[in-house]
């Protein structure tokens, strides 16, 4: 078996953390041996009208990479209109890679505009085709975008569709009713995320936080509850802030004003940030809508308790012994901090709970036992 793996997100120099989920599940099947070829379609802005290069290399992970990129200064209309852009692109990734790789499945990423394109792709190979779901837009998708009724034709076309959650599985059926081929299969968490005990320093509460800083992500409701604490302790409060975007220009410009203690960390290194996690009290997580959250899995791989929104899917990976669900008010969030810092938890135990079930082993395993399934189907 050979998997062709699309995507129009992936990592690149520019942006490391574009689609990084993506290659972590590209990754994890290579790695429980799986034959795999990557093939993302990089459209990005230039002043060119038009250039198209291709781009063939093995990863620093092992993994077949193929990269189209498209440069263009109207790159957003290509982007937005996946069936012309196949057109332009078909015969070359006919001749230059179907021919030569010979995949015996085609694996998209993202139903837009990956999943349309991996479906007349599928159509044009007789190629099966399998999906997997991780757009927190995707409701909004279907109910205006121009190609919402050929995504559908493409969900019903494909074998299977893994979705990261529960929850945006039941978004998903309420689109299209077609339960027996949506599966959950989450994202993966680096094993470098693990349980060291915790040798907190009694007065201080150091809590964390990583995200790209802008909506739906909610940092006004996470300095607003960490500032009514540091009101009503005698405890020294610190955030360590990870992350970068425009919230954070305004909290550079206002650190001063807070009785709390804010690290701005911004864009540390990926391998700094196990370490920041298992030298936390708590981590911290206040959004709008998520479709699965890795850095609160992370978090909890560390045996890192959590206070998080209640929203999207995140209810899924908290409960009482790791953490603390918020409705996203003031109120909510300044009483629930309150609480969760006068918890005790067994952070071995948090750790344990969720040791093997983000792995890249079992979520290899789990995308093997599909493509088993369905393709001898």
């Amino acid at each position: 078996m050979k998997v062709l793996f699309l995507t129009f997100w992936y990592p690149t120099k520019s942006n490391f953390g574009k689609g990084i989920f993506i290659k972590e599940h590209a990754k994890a099947i290579k790695n429980s041996g799986i034959d795999i070829s990557v093939l993302f379609i990089n459209i990005c802005y230039s002043n060119n009208l038009l250039k198209i290069k291709k781009e063939s290399y093995f990863d620093e992970d092992g993994l077949d990479t193929n990269i189209i990129i498209i440069s263009s200064w109207f790159y957003k209309l290509l982007y937005a209109n996946p069936v012309p852009l196949f057109y332009l692109l078909v015969k070359s990734i006919q001749k230059e890679i179907i021919d030569p790789l010979r995949p015996s499945v085609i694996h998209a990423n993202v139903i837009f505009p990956a999943g349309i394109f991996g479906y007349l792709l599928s159509k044009k190979t007789r190629l099966p085709l399998v999906m997997t779901e991780h757009w927190s837009k995707l409701k909004l998708f279907f109910k205006k975008n121009i190609y919402k009724s050929l995504a559908k034709k493409s969900i019903n076309h494909s074998l299977f569709i893994t979705t990261v959650s529960e929850f945006l599985k039941n978004e998903l059926l309420k689109i299209i009713d077609i339960p027996d081929k949506i599966l959950i299969v989450p994202n993966v968490v680096s094993k470098d995320f693990f349980y060291i005990p915790k040798s907190l320093d009694s007065a201080y509460i150091t809590f964390t936080s990583v995200a790209t800083w802008k909506y739906p992500k909610r940092l006004d409701l996470i300095l607003f509850a960490l500032e009514k604490l540091a009101e009503s302790t005698s405890k020294q409060i610190i955030l360590n802030l990870v992350g970068n975007g425009p919230e954070l220009q305004r909290i550079c410009h206002v650190n001063n004003k807070f009785r709390f203690v804010i690290n701005l960390l911004e864009e540390i290194p990926k391998k700094m940030l196990p370490n920041i996690l298992q030298t936390s009290d708590f981590f911290i997580h206040a959004s709008e809508i998520e479709t699965f959250s890795v850095v609160i899995a992370e978090a909890l791989m560390t045996g890192t308790p959590v206070i998080a929104s209640n929203v999207g899917a995140i209810p899924e990976l908290i409960n009482h012994r790791n953490g603390i669900l918020c409705d996203n008010t003031k109120g909510d969030w300044q009483g629930k901090i309150k609480n969760i810092i006068n918890t005790s938890f067994n952070n071995f135990q948090i750790a344990e709970e969720v040791k093997n079930k983000y792995s890249e082993k079992t979520i290899g395993c789990s995308f093997i036992n599909l493509y088993k399934k369905f393709l001898n189907q």
